[in-house]
């Protein structure tokens, strides 16, 4: 894949976690509560099949070196 910042090749890898927690994207300038964690606000879920859960996680995506950008395939629960 083409990097759409800069046009140069994208690594393709994978985000690995050990499952401490849930793989969230949140605003950055919103606090998140413990009531957004049990209604499950911000909580990516992929389209892999190990996805992110409880015990661990995997996402593939793109990497560029240059650009320092890392792009997910990815649905984000609301």
């Amino acid at each position: 894949m083409k990097c759409p910042y800069c046009n140069e090749e994208m690594q393709h890898d994978v985000l690995r976690g050990d499952g401490r927690s849930r793989v969230r994207f949140v605003q950055a300038d919103k606090k998140h509560t413990w009531a957004d964690d049990l209604a499950g606000i911000g909580v990516v879920k992929t389209n892999n099949a190990s996805g992110a859960s409880f015990w661990k996680f995997e996402l593939e995506g793109d990497y560029c070196e240059k650009c320092k950008k890392l792009i997910l395939d990815a649905e984000v629960s609301k």
